[in-house]
């Protein structure tokens, strides 16, 4: 009875917009403005999003997108949904040992590029070092790998003007009676030929240089090589054979990154539990300026000197202390100084918890590569979960610009980044498989670019 009364106060002859009312995305129906209409099956990654077809900007990836950032743009993607830098290729490198697989990349020109690490071990167990020539498009042109009586990890490379990769390696961990790793000079030909040897002086006083090899530049036909002795820093000066030039110059802390200039070169210095500086040396090492405190505690860990500034990426520790030195947090921090020592522009990457390991510049953008850590990670003893991190900043100003993960890599951490003649950004770093590292390469360029 109640049922009936309440059907007898319908007009079944009333059309049925008589009570659906106005006309409204997800009826099932499409009207004016609505391209399309699903009912219930209308969804954000669906065929029909909010009575819309799927389009660029709409923030779903779709096929025949590469990216799409929707209203919230970060620079990352473009207005065609493609990426600003573009992967050309991507490449893993399988590993053997536990070691950084990739420490740095050398573009060598047409395309043609450097990269260097660890390499396999020896039939008798120790460490080497591999350099390898790729083409533009990965093919290898040789594999190189430098060996010893020691085991040799890897530590800084660098390039001379006939073309030769110079490595500076070391033994890891003291050898026989000394209380210091061994130094080493790997040098690898245009052509693939090595030649391996100890770092040495001429006076016969020290015949092996020791100490952890932290970074190297070339300068005048020889380098300048920079290693850690326990707390100090050292910094020696050496022809091509990486024999020493003059007399060591002992540093207050440990040097981290070198770039050289006309006449002197520049040093950044740090540690995790230290203030991080930046100075600049003459010629015989002596001190011009010195940025004391360039960041309050953490290290300098790379620089680059492009004529007329000094770009500096540095790792700012935020907390911690309760920590082991190598689990406290960092945030990136990248800078512009003048000549003399003035800062143009300072910049803090917010967010989780980032590590930078190398910069480089192409044409009016900062490039630099890292590692973020996991969000909600759980870390052990010696290790936090990371991933492999990019970002760019304007070279002018400092201002960020834009950041994203590498692709293909779910777990690991960029260590190495180059831009070659034609601004083809050339990238390199670690991916952890289960306890051993793989190395991956990653070949990109800006949209429009060549």
């Amino acid at each position: 009875m109640l049922l009936t009364g309440w059907l007898a106060g319908c007009d079944a002859a009333a059309p049925a917009t008589a009570f659906r009312g106005a006309a409204q995305c997800g009826d099932g129906r499409v009207e004016d403005g609505e391209a399309c209409d699903l009912g219930f099956a209308n969804r954000p990654d669906g065929p029909c999003r909010a009575c819309a077809l799927p389009r660029c900007g709409d923030g779903v990836v779709d096929d025949g997108e590469d990216c799409d950032e929707g209203e919230m743009p970060t620079g990352r993607c473009t207005a065609e949904c493609t990426p600003v830098w573009p992967r050309q290729w991507t490449r893993t490198i399988d590993q053997t040992g536990f070691d950084e697989p990739v420490i740095a990349i050398l573009p060598l020109g047409g395309g043609d590029f450097v990269h260097v690490g660890a390499g396999p071990e020896t039939a008798n167990g120790l460490r080497t070092v591999e350099v390898t020539r790729r083409t533009a498009g990965a093919d290898v042109v040789w594999r190189s790998v430098g060996s010893a009586d020691t085991s040799l990890l890897a530590r800084a490379i660098t390039l001379d003007d006939a073309g030769t990769t110079h490595v500076l390696a070391d033994s890891g961990d003291p050898v026989e009676d000394e209380t210091a790793p061994r130094l080493w000079l790997v040098s690898v030909s245009a052509d693939g030929q090595v030649r391996t040897g100890p770092l040495t002086s001429s006076n016969g006083a020290a015949p092996v240089l020791l100490g952890r090899g932290e970074a190297m530049v070339s300068d005048d036909g020889g380098f300048w090589v920079a290693a850690s002795y326990g707390g100090p820093g050292m910094l020696w000066r050496t022809g091509g054979e990486g024999v020493l030039i003059g007399e060591a110059v002992p540093l207050p802390v440990t040097a981290r990154a070198l770039a050289s200039l006309p006449g002197g070169l520049f040093v950044g210095t740090g540690t995790r539990e230290e203030a991080g500086a930046v100075m600049r040396l003459d010629d015989e090492a002596g001190v011009v300026w010195e940025v004391a405190s360039h960041v309050a505690r953490g290290e300098v860990i790379d620089l680059h000197w492009d004529g007329a500034r000094l770009l500096v990426l540095a790792n700012e520790v935020t907390g911690g202390d309760e920590l082991a030195p190598a689990l406290r947090p960092t945030q990136i921090r990248v800078s512009a100084l003048s000549g003399d020592g003035e800062t143009t522009w300072s910049t803090v990457v917010p967010g989780a918890p980032r590590e930078g390991r190398a910069l480089a510049i192409v044409d009016d953008e900062v490039v630099v590569i890292g590692r973020e850590r996991l969000p909600a990670s759980v870390c052990s003893d010696n290790l936090c979960p990371t991933r492999p991190w990019l970002g760019t900043f304007d070279a002018a100003t400092g201002q960020a610009r834009r950041s994203w993960l590498a692709q293909d890599v779910a777990l690991g951490e960029g260590t190495a980044v180059a831009v070659d003649d034609d601004a083809v950004l050339l990238g390199g770093g670690s991916q952890r498989v289960f306890a051993r590292p793989d190395g991956w390469l990653v070949r990109a360029s800006r949209a429009g670019a060549p």
